[in-house]
């Protein structure tokens, strides 16, 4: 009896195994190619670019802020009185302290924006 089911399960499972292999087909797809050239994916780094350069721009404006205060500190070291050049600097060291935090936290924003596309995509990066 065991030979008979056995015998029936192969007939019946052999057929559709051989057809199964018939219809299946493979194929590769290059899914970071498909994020560069894809309308989503074109917005995507789009977007990315935008981030970057924006959070660039408020870089470079804290950095402007800071060379300012820092010339006119120059400047003026000799004519202010040490109160009033101890705040400057206290002053200076808050607003390096934010420039620094700010690039980092751009930085991390960028490059998590950056992974969220790359895994978008399937790479892994």
């Amino acid at each position: 009896m065991k030979k008979i089911f056995l015998l029936l399960c192969m007939l019946f499972i052999l057929p559709v195994s051989t057809q199964a292999e018939d219809t299946i087909k493979v194929g590769a797809v290059d899914l970071q190619k498909v994020v560069y050239e894809s309308e989503a994916g074109k917005k995507a780094i789009s977007d990315l670019e935008a981030l970057g350069k924006s959070k660039q721009s408020t870089i470079d404006e804290k950095r402007k802020v800071i060379e300012k205060l820092q010339s006119e500190l120059e400047k003026q070291a000799s004519a202010l009185s040490s109160e009033a050049k101890k705040n400057k600097e206290d002053e200076l060291e808050k607003l390096f302290r934010d420039y620094q935090r700010t690039v980092q936290d751009s930085q991390a924003e960028v490059k998590k924006r950056e992974g969220e596309l790359r895994e978008a995509s399937g790479s892994g990066g």
